[in-house]
């Protein structure tokens, strides 16, 4: 992402939260898109939202409603609740 679209998107008082984990996103550097639904399910490439790349990446090619259930089900079999 151009240093530019980043300042214009940060300075403004427009806070980036990922699209997966509802955080901010903090450095450019930590910035992803998150294509919903995932291209290789059927998504068009203008079909996108901001995402930490470590969120994009654990998600990988699972729908948003997908890798929710999928991180309970690790949560629990970790013993960590949400």
């Amino acid at each position: 992402m151009r240093d530019k679209r980043w300042m214009a998107l940060t300075s403004n008082g427009n806070a980036i939260r990922c699209c997966i984990c509802g955080e901010l996103i903090e450095r450019k550097k930590d910035i992803s898109r998150e294509h919903e639904p995932p291209l290789s399910r059927g998504g068009r490439p203008w079909q996108w939202k901001y995402a930490h790349k470590w969120c994009n990446h654990q998600k990988g090619a699972l729908t948003l409603e997908e890798y929710k259930v999928w991180l309970e089900l690790e949560n629990k079999r970790h013993g960590n609740s949400r």
